[in-house]
């Protein structure tokens, strides 16, 4: 069994009893630093007004935030979780980034450019 992929018997489960989340990059060893170290050498550079859980996506946390309320469970749990087992970052940092509650202003900012207000 793989914690990666899917069992046969997990695949024919409804889609509406099993939550799936895939997340492909996952799969790849986990060094946050070391990645935006890399980056900013190519041009990126870090912006302010997003939520722990993104590098540059005004979306993310609203998006977190209905998949909170929808299924109870932050979207970036399982990703986490596996990124802990390997190594890539202690159980507490993992709990910071989705134990952090998405900033009200940014949630209304997004929420208001959407037309959801």
């Amino acid at each position: 069994m793989s914690r990666y992929y899917l069992t046969e018997k997990q695949l024919k489960i409804p889609q509406e009893q099993f939550p799936v989340n895939v997340h492909p990059l996952a799969f790849h060893n986990y060094d946050e630093e070391g990645i935006k170290n890399h980056i900013k050498k190519l041009g990126w550079r870090d912006v302010p007004d997003t939520d722990p859980n993104s590098s540059n996506c005004l979306l993310n946390a609203f998006a977190n935030k209905i998949h909170m309320e929808r299924w109870g469970f932050h979207p970036y749990a399982w990703e986490m979780a596996g990124i802990v087992r390997d190594g890539g970052v202690s159980r507490a940092e993992a709990l910071a980034k989705i134990e952090d509650a998405p900033e009200p202003d940014l949630i209304d900012m997004v929420k208001s450019r959407l037309g959801l207000q």
